[in-house]
């Protein structure tokens, strides 16, 4: 009984847990790529509106950089956690 016990007492915690961690806000920053050269254009934290507004931004960015001859840059977003250049040497 008292395994049982323990048992449903640590999947409960584990649910719980699972579901804050999914339900976070996070920081949304928006890239420029142009080949293999990736820069920061802006960051969106949560109360701006987080990924809806970067994502919103970064189709607007990339429909304009459009007109011009010769652009090939491209406009993605990612969570602050993100660093699409890769680790650092």
């Amino acid at each position: 009984m008292m395994l049982l016990r323990r048992a449903l007492v640590i999947a409960t915690l584990s649910l719980l847990a699972w579901a804050a961690t999914a339900s976070a806000e996070c920081a949304w920053v928006l890239w420029r790529a142009s080949g293999d050269d990736w820069r920061v254009v802006m960051a969106f934290s949560p109360e701006d509106g987080g990924k809806k507004a970067c994502d919103r931004i970064a189709d607007s960015y990339t429909k304009s950089s459009m007109r011009g001859p010769g652009r090939s840059w491209g406009y993605t977003c990612y969570p602050d956690t993100v660093d699409p250049r890769g680790m650092k040497k």
